[in-house]
């Protein structure tokens, strides 16, 4: 029979299927992490290239092409680590063409299983001995060019793209700078470039949060220190105090409203005053201010101190609570516990200096506390300051978060290139963006296409979600209506707080009595304000819980939720993130829920200019920005056809089988807002079921009587006139 490497094969037959999994193992193997993608991209374009080729011509050809470009292209240094394994290892060659020239001639829905079966494959000793590439005494080494051979003196190192290099060029100018990048444009990579070009300097880098921090300190160079903005306040105001050490212990830098209730002397039924109250307190601590205003009462808060107490002094208690507590928490010898942005806040007012650095890092600075701004901001001309982000993914808004990108003034460089997925989703995100009046330049520079489908993937897949609402449906959806009862699910940052939430929208159907209301909900004091809140566009987490209840009872999704959670999100068949949980992530196969507000749809938009929430518009449209850019190899519309229609028509579509997006009035729907269809059709059906049913029995009692009539006429049982 025929190789799949073409020529003759004499050796048994082994599963064809089997020999392409066994070569993708081979090839991908022999390179590090940081070169496979690269060395893959180019392989996959010189197959393509190669079409009717086979055997030796092939590899004559491949190599001849990797050649030129460990010359010339912008990942030569990739290319030529490569062609250095290949010269020793030719099988490693053969198993990347065999590899390649399979994948582009499959189709999407086969490219997609073959991967799947790739991620799992295990190799066996038996195919190994057998496969084809693997076959036959191997070749003398291949000689290297004069160029590949001189970079064999030196250890291999990432070549920068010519957007890298400039914003490299820009740092060693030594002003401030910003640089906005794209959701995975490698924005980490170039700010360990740039540590990288100055060695003799002592930079700071400030990392978002604890995984990027860890990440950092294993890779950046040693003139780097890294920490996080509670980290650096730490430092000033808690390590050389003992009581500030006990005061963070007390609740591991959390303030709960049960402490607000102690410390005020507030009875168990004030709960919901006293989540207003820490809600308030935490926007202040955050805040640039010196002093508790009524700004920073959230606004939903505001509306229903106003509406439930008719208090005119309701709002000043609060103010005046915030305040005492505070003074609290500032006081080393009281017990009210010290939270993290509480020793920030103290820093911040103590006059917070940043000392020893020649410049400092910020990373993720379209979401930058208003407090740390203020003390970046008075650094103005004694550090030099480098803000790294991408507007288009602040989403913290609703928390204070302010774009520091806007407050500085300075050159601004940009990271276009998105190595985390293809053109296709690119495309489509660009077309959004456009629509929504945010354009943006963004080219997909991955080695593979991305998929993006109105089918839903084989798990495993990852769902995100808008809400924790949404969440559980994904859950409940997976396991009970797509009948796999028995499979693991993954729920990011645990299952406990969706629980809790699950537990008290329970108790609020149910009318029972809510010692510990979720957060989320602290401020609903029946089912009827909940199904009211559900009724409006901006509130998918009461429609979500509304339309959970009506299909199942609350607390056996509750425990559902429990038995269902794997340990670990590998082992998972379903890893299910609520979007703010899945920041700076990213998945294979991404599939985005239905409870994202419809921001593409003009009437939704129409709402919010009304209400006069722009801003509120310009978050939401970030976060669909965020959730349709964390996929890699796949993306899932099924639940948002309407999404897929407008923006990404024609983009690698999968469509399900007879099955298209119903229009109304020429319009997409959604899946959400199909279901809440559903759910008003049959409402109002049943009210006039019984009144068609009379309407029917009365017809057919008169159509029967007209045939019994006519056919004892027909028998001369009755006259004409009978």
């Amino acid at each position: 029979m025929l190789s799949p490497f073409g020529g003759e094969e004499e050796t048994k037959a082994i599963p064809l299927e089997e020999e392409i999994l066994l070569a993708w193992r081979v090839f991908s193997a022999a390179l590090p992490p940081n070169f496979l993608a690269p060395v893959s991209a180019s392989l996959h374009t010189l197959v393509r290239e190669a079409e009717g080729k086979e055997g030796a011509e092939l590899e004559a050809y491949a190599w001849e092409r990797l050649e030129e470009l460990a010359r010339t292209s912008v990942v030569k240094d990739a290319i030529q680590s490569f062609l250095e394994v290949a010269a020793e290892k030719p099988e490693v060659l053969r198993a990347g063409l065999l590899w390649f020239r399979t994948w582009n001639r499959l189709s999407p829905e086969e490219r997609e299983a073959l991967y799947r079966k790739a991620e799992r494959f295990k190799p066996t000793a038996e195919l190994a001995s057998k496969a084809s590439f693997l076959q036959g005494p191997p070749p003398p080494p291949k000689p290297l060019s004069p160029s590949v051979q001189a970079a064999r003196s030196s250890p291999p190192r990432f070549t920068p793209t010519p957007e890298q290099e400039e914003a490299v060029r820009a740092f060693l100018s030594r002003e401030d700078m910003k640089l906005v990048a794209v959701a995975g444009s490698g924005k980490t990579t170039t700010l360990r470039l740039m540590a990288q070009s100055a060695p003799k300097e002592r930079l700071l880098y400030v990392a978002f949060n604890r995984s990027v921090r860890d990440e950092a300190e294993r890779t950046f160079p040693g003139n780097v220190e890294v920490l996080t903005l509670h980290g650096l306040a730490h430092r000033h105001v808690v390590r050389g105090s003992g009581a500030y050490q006990r005061k963070l212990a007390a609740r591991n830098g959390r303030v709960t409203p049960g402490d607000v209730l102690e410390a005020l002397e507030l009875p168990r039924e004030r709960y919901a005053l006293a989540y207003v109250i820490r809600s308030t307190l935490e926007a202040f601590l955050r805040s640039a201010s010196e002093v508790p205003t009524p700004a920073h009462i959230p606004p939903e808060y505001r509306e229903v101190l106003q509406r439930r107490d008719k208090d005119p002094f309701s709002e000043r208690y609060v103010l005046k609570a915030v305040r005492l507590i505070w003074k609290l928490m500032q006081d080393p010898d009281d017990s009210f516990p010290l939270s993290f942005d509480g020793f920030v806040k103290i820093w911040a007012q103590a006059g917070a200096k940043i000392r020893g650095y020649d410049a400092v890092l910020v990373d993720e600075a379209q979401d930058l506390s208003p407090v740390f701004l203020q003390v970046l901001e008075a650094h103005r001309g004694e550090l030099r300051r480098v803000y790294v982000g991408d507007p288009r993914q602040q989403i913290y808004g609703w928390r204070g978060a302010v774009n520091a990108m806007d407050k500085l003034d300075a050159p601004e460089r940009k990271l276009t290139w998105s190595f985390r997925f293809g053109e296709d989703l690119a495309r489509g995100v660009r077309r959004f963006l456009a629509y929504v009046g945010s354009p943006i330049e963004l080219h997909g520079k991955a080695p593979w296409d991305t998929e993006i489908s109105l089918v839903r993937p084989e798990p495993p897949y990852t769902a995100l979600c808008r809400t924790n609402a949404g969440a559980v449906e994904a859950v409940t959806s997976f396991l009970l209506e797509e009948g796999r009862e028995g499979a693991r699910v993954f729920v990011v940052g645990g299952v406990d707080e969706i629980a809790w939430l699950l537990r008290d929208a329970h108790l609020l159907k149910v009318g029972g009595e809510r010692e510990k209301p979720h957060p989320e909900l602290a401020l609903v004091e029946n089912w009827d304000e909940l199904e009211e809140l559900a009724k409006e566009v901006n509130h998918p987490q009461a429609r979500m819980l509304v339309r959970l209840a009506r299909r199942y009872d609350l607390l056996e999704l509750a425990r559902l939720l429990k038995h269902a959670q794997a340990d670990e999100e590998g082992k998972a068949d379903l890893v299910v993130s609520t979007l703010h949980k899945a920041k700076g992530r990213e998945w294979d196969r991404v599939v985005l829920w239905g409870d994202f507000i419809p921001v593409w749809d003009e009437k939704v938009r129409e709402f919010y200019r009304k209400q006069g929430a722009l801003d509120e518009l310009k978050e939401e449209e970030n976060v669909v920005y965020v959730a349709l850019t964390r996929a890699r190899r796949f993306l899932g519309l099924d639940q948002l056809p309407d999404l897929h229609e407008r923006f990404f028509q024609g983009e690698g579509l999968v469509k399900p089988p007879s099955v298209s997006p119903l229009s109304v009035g020429g319009a997409g729907v959604s899946a959400d807002l199909l279901r809440e269809l559903e759910v008003r059709v049959l409402a109002k059906l049943e009210d006039r079921l019984k009144e068609v049913a009379e309407v029917l029995a009365a017809l057919l009692v008169e159509e029967a009587s007209k045939a019994v009539a006519e056919a004892m006429r027909e028998m001369g049982l009755l006259g004409e006139e009978g």
